[in-house]
């Protein structure tokens, strides 16, 4: 009997081990297979997404930032560029054509994108292949909007439906929405498998439009709204886009047009080659692919250890074959060659059988992955790669063989031909899955914790730990104590307010996912250097960032705006590390928006009581800004936006000449600071001491501002009752 069917008749034998071996071996290689094109598909969908576009120019910044926020929606640009330097390049003489876009909203989580006609007729992706529409058309007036495919089947929206446009880019329904200005679906757009799917296109007279009655980023109030109905699409002036598409008349002109934007003296441009970015975009996410790439090699490691075991295992069962064999002649290389060909067969049907999955599956799921993802997954031959995969598998499974090979050939003689029985004992342990520790958060300040507090549902989900400074305390004059220190290092997140408040906090920073500045990415107020204020250099050491003293106000608390921002920012911060949580999370995100718009609706009525020419805060610092731009009240303070900032004899003058020359019914203490200095101002300028402000956070819950709404509704009591007649 040949060495071969001595092999067969032992697989034949051990034929469910020997099925399970080649299943493994067979599934590893059509992971492995199956990875690679897709990896190659998602490189060519990626590369296509873009096609017959020379450049892509918006404000200077970061090449791959403009490429992602253009192309795939992702992000947002630095700044905007003017509509009247687009226009300049659009009439260039080397270029074809352009496509402006205007970025910045959003609906439900999909970006809203302003273009005109030239993004239909223009743009392309797949090398030739242009925006086409399942149903109806293009948007042409002042308040159409077409939808991407995903966008329209995901929401549900048909043809006729009015939507509303959220301020901002937000996941999910929005808080601050231009209700008042709705758009009507005109057009569902084919599918693309491109980020066009997941957008909605209006026109850019459209997008203009709906912010025309905002001012400094903030919606107008109740009853100083533009209607919708009295605007008109050709009265409207864009001013401002974000980027723009260009395609030059000649290819080879592309490289001088990009220089000439480059160094565009009118205002900082930038120009990208969009093949030239992809490809650098490609360097940085590639590290996914070689992710995906060594998960398949691991499970292919695994098929074949699966197979070493098997035969090394089968050993056991098999003593008295390798006995009988060696006791007829069979010497080392005999028992090595059986046992190196059970390996090197096993993988040969498996890679056979693997090979021959793969190809099916592709041919099952590319027209679904096609059609869902945008994916193209190629249906070719072995590339040379794939083959040298399927080579080094081989060899493998011969070093593979060569282990239980040697262990059989030590077995004696004596050992193999005795009959023996073994009790093995299996020691089952089942240890307790401990659970997921809840994420520690803390606060900088008492009035973050509140925040945190109200968009968590009190802590729902997460352990909410105390505030470093508590509430009450002057958060100018604070220093760490050892308490805080070991509360802050304990901290899976840490919340601060950013702009240079917590002098303490920037010795002790920590990883960009694991802190929240809840003054990022605000439009703040500037501090101005003038009497108001007084000069920064002399205000001690408060509100100092890293690269000298702040020039924004961080006093954020006193804007329900600002409140409501940081709220939904901290929301987006929080909610992936807590998905679990999203559903009561969103209910008590909505509760308290709309709380606090009704409160800021009752002070706004309560302030409006007070005569305008009354309408002054004088205050020992400058705190009040925010709450002053708000609810429209001039502000004058002694000691300028530090407490700690030393009171001079000239700045003391400068603040009882402003008081006297705005007309001030009253000045106002503040709690923190000391009263002498308002005092004594009051008597010099011939005023009365209005109360006590709450100026630097929450009280104590003794107090009427230990709450968010609390602190707002105390502060306008208070001036309300010291400045009406």
């Amino acid at each position: 009997m040949t060495l071969l069917k001595i092999l067969w008749k032992s697989l034949w034998n051990r034929k469910v081990t020997t099925i399970l071996t080649v299943a493994s071996v067979a599934l590893s290689v059509t992971l492995l297979l199956g990875i690679e094109r897709i990896r190659l598909g998602a490189r060519d969908s990626f590369s296509n997404t873009i096609s017959q576009t020379d450049l892509i120019v918006g404000a200077k910044g970061g090449t791959i930032q403009l490429l992602l926020y253009t192309v795939f929606r992702m992000g947002s640009a630095t700044a905007n560029i003017s509509y009247d330097t687009y226009q300049k390049f659009s009439s260039h003489p080397v270029v074809s054509w352009t496509v402006p876009y205007s970025l910045g909203d959003s609906h439900r989580g999909f970006r809203v994108v302003g273009t005109n006609e030239k993004f239909y007729e223009h743009y392309r992706f797949r090398q030739d292949k242009r925006v086409t529409f399942a149903q109806g058309t293009l948007p042409s007036g002042l308040f159409d909007v077409a939808l991407g495919s995903e966008t329209a089947e995901k929401l549900g929206y048909k043809i006729g439906q009015s939507i509303a446009v959220t301020h901002g880019v937000t996941d999910g329904i929005g808080f601050i929405n231009h209700d008042d200005k709705p758009f009507k679906v005109v057009g569902i757009l084919e599918k693309t498998g491109t980020p066009i799917d997941r957008s909605l296109y209006v026109t850019l007279e459209g997008l203009e439009a709906i912010h025309m009655d905002w001012q400094d980023g903030a919606p107008p109030r109740k009853g100083e709204e533009i209607s919708a109905s009295s605007l008109k699409k050709e009265d409207i002036k864009i001013n401002l886009i974000t980027s723009f598409l260009v395609r030059t008349k000649n290819r080879f002109e592309t490289l001088g047009l990009q220089r000439e934007i480059n160094t565009f003296s009118g205002e900082p441009l930038m120009a990208i080659i969009p093949g030239v970015a992809l490809s650098e975009l490609w360097s940085v996410v590639s590290y996914a692919e070689d992710g995906l790439r060594l998960v398949s090699w691991s499970v292919l490691v695994v098929g074949l250890l699966a197979m070493l075991i098997a035969i090394y295992t089968s050993l056991q069962e098999r003593r008295r074959e390798m006995a009988i064999l060696r006791s007829v002649g069979a010497g080392f290389s005999k028992i090595v060659g059986l046992l190196v060909a059970e390996a090197v067969l096993l993988t040969a049907f498996g890679i056979a059988l693997g090979i021959g999955s793969t190809y099916v599956v592709l041919f099952l799921i590319q027209p679904i992955i096609e059609g869902q993802f945008g994916l193209l997954i190629p249906i070719r031959p072995l590339s040379v790669l794939e083959w040298t995969f399927v080579g080094a598998i081989m060899i493998a499974s011969v070093f593979i063989g060569f282990i239980p090979a040697h262990k059989a050939y030590k077995n004696s003689l004596a050992d193999g031909l005795a009959v023996r029985f073994a009790l093995p004992l299996l020691l089952l342990f089942s240890p307790e899955i401990a659970r997921a520790a809840p994420l520690k958060i803390v606060s900088a300040n008492a009035w973050l914790r509140e925040v945190v507090r109200e968009v968590t549902c009190d802590g729902q989900g997460v352990e909410l730990m105390p505030a470093l400074v508590p509430a009450g305390t002057d958060p100018h004059s604070y220093q760490l104590t050892p308490r805080s220190r070991l509360l802050w290092t304990q901290a899976d997140i840490r919340l601060v307010i950013g702009e240079g408040f917590e002098s303490w906090n920037e010795k002790g920073a920590a990883p960009n996912n694991k802190i929240f500045t809840a003054t990022k990415g605000l439009n703040l107020r500037k501090i101005e250097n003038n009497e108001g204020h007084g000069d920064h250099k002399n205000e001690g050491h408060a509100h100092m960032t890293a690269q000298g003293v702040s020039v924004h106000d961080p006093h954020i608390w006193h804007s329900p705006r600002l409140t409501r921002e940081v709220a939904l920012n901290m929301y987006n911060f929080l909610l992936p590390k807590v998905p679990s949580q999203r559903n009561p999370w969103d209910k008590c995100m909505r509760a308290f928006v709309q709380r606090t718009k009704t409160v800021e609706s009752n002070i706004h009525a309560k302030i409006s009581t007070i005569p305008s020419e009354r309408r002054v805060l004088a205050t020992n610092h400058d705190a009040f800004g925010y709450f002053a731009d708000t609810f429209g009240l001039k502000v004058i303070s002694v000691s300028g936006v530090s407490t700690e900032a030393a009171v001079t004899p000239g700045r003391l003058r400068k603040a009882i000449e402003s008081i006297r020359k705005a007309g001030a019914k009253a000045v106002f203490l503040e709690t923190g600071a000391a009263p002498e200095t308002i005092r004594k101002v009051a008597a010099e300028a011939g005023v009365r001491v209005g109360g006590e402000l709450f100026a630097d956070g929450l009280s104590g819950t003794d107090k009427p501002a230990s709450t968010i709404t609390g602190l707002w509704e105390a502060n306008a009591e208070t001036v309300a009752a010291a400045l009406k007649p």
